[in-house]
């Protein structure tokens, strides 16, 4: 069996370990007294009404144009802070708040994209557009119900290309959601249920395949749609770096 390191030296590397966590969490509770902003982004992590009450919190202190505040919460907020971030920038109508939702859309979080999704279209219905495209094929189903969603509220006829591509999505709601989608865009008739069988579902599809067969050329002559790659999550809550010394400096 191998030796133990001496008593003292694991409790010093121990006492190393509490002090350096102390100190970073008196850094934290220093900066959340002093910086306003910080304070709010904290507490939009916390409890639902907590957290209500701090976006409030923040919205008064951003003003109506200021978007520093929100960029910041969707960079370190927790994920209901994100979700709350971008949330209010929805009611900031401009294409800098789309660009943000847009940054969202690389969140770890499928609720903060969600929330994204959602935002985008009220921020700025033009910005709006690629990031819906790109969310139909995100790795989430529920983003994908959601962008299909509100393409269906969008109305938007560059978004029909990628609706009839949803049709085949391996869950059966996002192809619901886009067919809907597209009976209001197309001014087409045919649709089908969550609880349609299988051969009326897929004659549904094949209807509208076909439909696309014969109109696709010139509607995308038409109403060009852009090019939209999906967005792959990146964006993760960083740890705080620290290294750990013993007393002799090892």
């Amino acid at each position: 069996m191998p030796a133990l390191p001496p008593i003292r030296s694991r409790f010093s590397a121990m006492l190393a370990v509490v002090c350096l966590a102390a100190a970073a969490a008196l850094l934290v509770a220093r900066a959340l007294r002093t910086d306003p902003v910080e304070r709010c982004i904290h507490a939009m992590g916390g409890p639902e009404q907590q957290a209500a009450e701090a976006q409030e919190a923040l919205e008064s202190l951003a003003g109506s144009s200021d978007l520093e505040p929100w960029r910041r919460a969707l960079d370190i907020g927790a994920d209901r802070a994100r979700y709350l971030a971008a949330e209010a920038l929805s009611r900031r109508k401009s294409a800098d708040s789309a660009r943000l939702l847009e940054s969202a859309l690389y969140d770890y979080s499928a609720e903060v994209r969600i929330a994204a999704v959602q935002a985008l279209p009220h921020a700025h219905r033009e910005h709006a557009l690629r990031p819906l495209i790109a969310s139909l094929r995100d790795e989430d189903t529920w983003v994908r119900e959601r962008a299909a969603t509100e393409m269906r509220f969008l109305k938007d006829p560059r978004t029909v290309p990628a609706l009839i591509g949803a049709l085949r999505d391996s869950e059966r709601t996002v192809a619901v959601l886009a067919m809907g989608a597209l009976r209001q865009i197309a001014n087409q008739p045919w649709r089908a249920s969550y609880r349609d069988p299988q051969p009326a579902f897929d004659a549904a599809i094949a209807r509208w395949e076909a439909w696309w067969k014969a109109n696709g050329a010139d509607w995308s002559a038409k109403h060009p749609a852009p090019e939209a790659a999906p967005y792959h999550p990146t964006r993760t809550t960083p740890a705080p770096l620290f290294a750990v010394e013993d007393t002799r400096g090892g």
